[in-house]
């Protein structure tokens, strides 16, 4: 059976909301990425501390703080071919600790239609507010704003994967978060959706 998120959060209770928590590893020892790439942001972010703590110890840091986190992975099967993290299990576990933490989920862009399906499931049956997105990680290029002849506003991705010589070559378009009303914070630059209500 589904465990279904539902936010706790008082909001008069908490001092700052983070907005960025990667989940980088499960409970089985499985990784969000593959050992080079978590050397590497290792080194990049010059991480000393325990970089792959678990929700539980998650959940503790930001209730001792009396902070809220957002927490997520990165779905980048096919830009990486390494196997993702759960989203659906970073959203049960998140519900156990509803007054801290705040699930968004991720999904391979590149998988299209698989894709929406799994975001679509992620919000209706796990609880999920919001998903995220890394376009350099994920091999897709930044997302572009179209407006209907009805006036009404969405994104599409422009996904593109890249050849050894890095050249993008055209992936076909589709609605992120196709209507399902969830932020989608994007890593290149500062590029992020617009806020909507977390809890």
């Amino acid at each position: 059976m589904t465990t279904r998120y539902t936010a706790r959060i008082d909001p008069d209770a908490i001092v700052a909301l983070d907005v960025h928590a990667h989940i980088e590893a499960d409970d089985h020892g499985r990784f969000s990425l593959d050992r080079q790439l978590m050397d590497a942001s290792a080194t990049y972010f010059r991480a000393g501390q325990n970089r792959t703590p678990t929700i539980d110890q998650i959940a503790a840091y930001y209730r001792e703080r009396s902070m809220v986190a957002v927490v997520f992975t990165v779905d980048a099967m096919t830009a990486t071919g390494h196997a993702p993290l759960s989203s659906e299990q970073i959203a049960e576990q998140a519900a156990d600790y509803a007054d801290v933490l705040i699930p968004f989920g991720s999904v391979d862009p590149l998988r299209r239609g698989s894709a929406v399906e799994q975001a679509r499931r992620l919000v209706v049956e796990y609880g999920v507010r919001g998903f995220k997105f890394h376009p350099s990680l994920q091999g897709f290029a930044r997302a572009t704003a179209h407006t209907t002849r009805s006036g009404r506003r969405w994104r599409s991705w422009r996904l593109s994967r890249c050849s050894t010589q890095d050249r993008p070559a055209s992936v076909p378009e589709y609605p992120a978060g196709d209507g399902l009303g969830c932020p989608t914070p994007t890593r290149s630059c500062l590029t992020t959706s617009p806020p909507t209500s977390l809890a």
